[in-house]
């Protein structure tokens, strides 16, 4: 009987304890904390980087360290370690600006006039994209929220150094949540732990920053607009111990407004990345030895932990809006495509960062990408959301060659901080390697390459002009097919080959495991789509886009689908085409 009583005393201090304190603050009960549902389902988000640092709207496109929303960083007495590309910045900032204008000037400029929160939700909902993040606050400390705690980051301002005292004079904030709610989208926010200006995190005691501002603004932010993602950055300067996450986390999970719904991501303090929190971030592809990824191109995630691709439309430019890029800098409505299927593939999902101008309009060239992005999944949409990857192993075809013998490769987008020719002489060939002349732009240097006879050319490596380097300007081709650039800043890479992803043909699969998705963006001459790693089995097989049923045959190790004979004009999308499989 004793025993019994001990028993049931034991469970009912369990139920206690279960029910009041969840989770615990420490990363080993945190992490049990499994992402919503609702967002390893979507598949598909935007994050919007907009503030003050959109008014000046400059950077050094293909530098890897200038970038706009940077732009506060720079320029002045603030000015962090100086780079030539950052000098450009200064340079720039003290032609048009003057050398003594405050970046704190230009919040008399960013008015968003034209910001109209329902249009960018009705734009977000045509794109495919089911939910999206603005910057609550990015490192300039600048909150497009009316924050009670903010703090005198410019003593000119007082404690209003946000657009609902400033600017605009409106919780930006505030109507994007809403509109996009209006709309049947969900809503979050991305927030910047540390601040470049804030008195009181550059002074002698920056913990008080941390309970007099961060945390207060935190859960404030999340109580008022109940987010359904929380998106943080800006915390490499300390640990999470220093942040005190933890303790907000076991708060937001365990008592918040939003316990059951909101998805975190992984950036609470230095030790973070890619090991705490909830789903892993992969910006850019990198920035986290949980990403793996492949040079220009996709990721390749090391486990199947909920994990997200953050692109920006301008690979190798700003996350903010900036007039210094133009058309070429951007990358296509197909290239995105493509990332998103690679991603979903593995586990993951796009989030695709957008920047608006100062006036509060989304550009046209953004607005393409979008548009292209949500055509593709019009007709493709049930391949990727409400889908689970494949056991590793079954996810991909074997892929054919790169670069066929006897076909001219295009080349890939070029990107920044990688050098391909490392250790190479100035303006000295070596075995393997071309000295091309100099250049005055990747592009330049990329036709220098493509000019080389007999495609003798496979990847090109340009150096950015610098005073204090003897390398300016140059630019060298590889005769070999290596591909190994060591990251460095002030170079810019590129390599032939029709795409920086798999050509081969990738799977997804309908939650339920009922349904098997194969993705395959080359046409076969021959009109038979040969699968190795399909089901051996009798299948259904349909296209999606098109009515019908398509013939399917097992034979020789794989499944053979016969696809309808379709012209180019006549098929149902562009760039990569589904076949449903339906396992009978």
């Amino acid at each position: 009987m004793a025993l019994v009583q001990l028993l049931l005393f034991c469970l009912g201090c369990a139920l206690v304890e279960s029910a009041t304190d969840d989770y615990a603050p420490t990363w080993p009960s945190l992490d049990r904390r499994p992402t919503p549902q609702w967002w390893r389902d979507a598949k598909f988000g935007i994050s919007l980087h907009w503030g003050v640092y959109s008014v000046p709207a400059y950077s050094v496109p293909y530098s890897g360290n200038a970038l706009g929303e940077w732009y506060g960083n720079y320029i002045g007495e603030n000015a962090s370690d100086r780079t030539p590309a950052k000098n450009t910045i200064q340079d720039f900032h003290n032609r048009v600006y003057g050398a003594d204008f405050e970046y704190s000037g230009f919040v008399d400029n960013f008015k968003a006039e034209m910001y109209d929160p329902v249009a960018w939700a009705k734009l977000f909902k045509r794109s495919g994209a089911k939910w999206a993040l603005l910057t609550s606050k990015h490192h300039d400390g600048f909150e497009l929220w009316p924050s009670p705690q903010a703090s005198s980051n410019f003593p000119q301002f007082g404690n209003g150094w946000n657009s609902a005292k400033l600017g605009p004079k409106r919780d930006l904030l505030g109507d994007f949540m809403a509109a996009l709610r209006q709309e049947g989208l969900r809503a979050g926010f991305y927030h910047s732990l540390f601040e470049w200006y804030n008195p009181l995190y550059r002074g002698s005691d920056p913990s008080s920053y941390v309970t007099t501002k961060l945390l207060p603004d935190l859960k404030q932010l999340v109580e008022q607009y109940k987010p359904d993602d929380l998106l943080v950055d800006g915390e490499w300067e300390h640990p999470s111990d220093f942040w005190q996450t933890k303790a907000f986390l076991a708060w937001v999970f365990n008592e918040s407004s939003v316990k059951d719904t909101i998805a975190v991501n992984d950036r609470w303090g230095n030790e973070c990345r890619g090991k705490h929190g909830g789903y892993y971030t992969c910006e850019n592809g990198g920035y986290s030895d949980f990403c793996n990824a492949s040079y220009g191109g996709p990721a390749h995630p090391v486990s199947d932990h909920p994990w997200v691709y953050w692109a920006t439309t301008c690979p190798q430019g700003s996350w903010g809006f900036s007039d210094a890029e133009g058309a070429d800098d951007y990358q296509t409505a197909e290239y995105f495509t493509r990332l998103l299927i690679a991603s979903v593939v593995d586990g993951g999902a796009l989030i695709l960062n957008l920047g608006p101008t100062h006036r509060g309009t989304i550009p046209a060239v953004q607005q393409r990408v979008l548009l292209g992005i949500g055509s593709w999944l019009e007709v493709n949409g049930e391949a990727i959301y409400n889908s689970s990857p494949r056991e590793r192993g079954f996810r991909r075809e074997d892929e054919a060659p790169r670069c066929p013998s006897g076909k001219t490769c295009t080349f890939g987008f070029p990107f920044a901080g990688l050098n391909n020719v490392y250790g190479v002489k100035p303006g000295q060939p070596q075995d393997g390697i071309l000295f091309l002349g100099n250049a005055t732009s990747p592009a330049e240097c990329q036709s220098f390459c493509a000019a080389v006879e007999n495609d003798g050319c496979s990847s090109f490596t340009w150096h950015q002009p610098n005073p204090l380097s003897n390398y300016s300007w140059m630019c060298y081709g590889r005769t070999d097919s290596v591909w190994a650039p060591v990251p460095e800043s002030g170079h810019v890479s590129g390599r032939r080959g029709d795409s920086v992803f798999s050509s081969a043909v990738q799977y997804t699969t309908s939650n339920d495991g009922k349904v098997i998705y194969g993705h395959f963006d080359t046409w076969p001459a021959d009109g038979q789509l040969v699968l190795k790693r399909a089901p051996l089995q009798k299948v259904s097989a349909s296209l999606l886009g098109v009515a019908g049923s398509l013939h399917t045959s097992v034979g020789n190790g794989a499944l053979t689908i016969e696809l309808p004979h379709l012209e180019p004009e006549q098929r149902p999308c562009e760039w990569s085409w589904v076949v449903k499989l339906e396992v009978s």
